[in-house]
């Protein structure tokens, strides 16, 4: 099903019944198949949106420049359209920066955050370490650039770490969006680079839940830690070592963390606590 925005054709689909309406925002480089899991998942007790964000998936692949506002205003969009009142907005990575970024612009329209893979700047600044280096994300955004397909396998390596099941690994290659438009995501990703959320932080006002791993290169499991804080949420849930996707390489982890958010239940035991993640993270500054 679409929606068209400015000429450019929104894939969305809808499933599932319930009072809570559940928004999932894939990450960059992928599409929404990336939330088969929690797809199955909740669709027999919430109502379940996933989106193709523009140059992904489904979506129509516009060959232009494209920034992360952009999508927000693409995300405002659906919603009003769609009629989705208050709905918890689980986001992945990119999505989860969409997420942030619509949640500070539109204090009250969200009931909940849930951010996987999250991270407040994907490139390091001098007073924050754990992001990628510069030069690394402009080698990143120059390959997706000069030599697509090649450039999104390598950036499969980074999300998903230690994947050597020839199944598993086909998996990841079918939703990382190979045929995703290559200009929109390089330039989502050098917008990524340049985006420091830090300042608008204090205007999210919504519950949130931040889900980590130990082994995120993208964003580091200090970012989540540091992010967690900044927000204000003893939420914060460190998932095994499963690299970037931690809702498709431990989907039965994520579900079971999305399912205890959901039920306001409180937060489980993390490995590393928000506080002394915190605290490392201060004594690492």
């Amino acid at each position: 099903m679409f929606l068209t925005r400015d000429g450019c054709r929104l894939w969305f689909d809808h499933r599932g019944q319930g009072a809570q309406a559940l928004v999932f925002l894939h990450d960059l480089m992928m599409n929404s198949c990336a939330w088969a899991p929690q797809i199955y998942g909740f669709q027999d007790r919430h109502k379940v949106y996933t989106f193709d964000f523009r140059g992904f998936g489904r979506s129509d692949k516009p060959g232009s420049e494209c920034s992360i506002e952009t999508l927000v205003e693409d995300l405002r969009f659906m919603l009003g359209e769609l009629e989705i009142h208050r709905p918890v907005l689980v986001g992945a990575g990119m999505g989860a920066t969409v997420a942030m970024t619509y949640a500070a612009s539109a204090p009250g329209a969200v009931s909940g955050l849930v951010l996987a893979a999250a991270t407040p700047c994907l490139a390091q600044r001098p007073d924050f370490r754990w992001g990628l280096p510069e030069t690394e994300v402009a080698g990143l955004v120059a390959g997706l650039r000069a030599d697509f397909p090649r450039a999104a396998g390598d950036y499969i390596g980074l999300v998903f770490p230690g994947v050597y099941n020839r199944r598993v690994a086909r998996t990841m290659r079918r939703v990382v969006a190979l045929e995703a438009d290559p200009v929109v995501a390089s330039s989502c990703l050098n917008d990524l680079a340049a985006l420091d959320l830090r300042p608008m932080l204090p205007r999210i006002r919504t519950p949130v839940s931040v889900v980590s791993s130990f082994s995120d290169r993208i964003a580091p499991v200090w970012a989540g830690a540091w992010l967690a804080n900044a927000l204000g949420t003893d939420r914060f849930l460190v998932a095994p070592s499963v690299g970037h996707a931690p809702y498709l390489t431990a989907a039965r982890y994520f579900n079971d963390a999305l399912s205890s958010i959901l039920a306001g239940s409180p937060a489980e035991d993390s490995p590393v606590p928000a506080v002394a993640a915190y605290r490392a993270v201060g004594a690492m500054s």
